[in-house]
C-alpha cells in the first residue's frame, strides 16, 4: 500500500525537475533506484544508483547515493552491515 504512494510522490516531485536538465535527471534516476530497492530488485537498483552517481557532483547527494549503493553491494556479497 505504501509503495504506490511512494512511487507517486517520487514521480510528482521530480517530474518538474526533469525538464530542468541534469539535476532533475539525477533525482529521477535516484527515485527509480529507491523504488527498485524497495521492490527488492537489487540489480536494477545498483545500476540506477551507479548511474545517478555518474551524473551528480553534489556532495550530499553523492553521500546518500553511495550509502545506498554500499548497502546493496554488501547485501549482494553477503557481508554484514555496519
Amino acid at each position: 500500500r505504501a509503495l504506490p504512494s511512494f512511487e507517486f510522490r517520487c514521480t510528482a516531485r521530480t517530474w518538474a525537475y526533469v525538464a530542468g536538465g541534469r539535476e532533475g535527471l539525477v533525482i529521477w534516476i535516484a527515485c527509480r533506484a529507491e523504488l527498485s530497492r524497495r521492490l527488492h530488485r537489487n540489480e536494477d537498483a545498483i545500476q540506477a544508483y551507479q548511474r545517478a552517481l555518474e551524473l551528480t557532483n553534489q556532495v550530499s547527494q553523492r553521500r546518500f547515493l553511495e550509502g545506498r549503493l554500499a548497502g546493496l553491494l554488501r547485501h549482494r556479497t553477503g557481508q554484514p552491515g555496519r
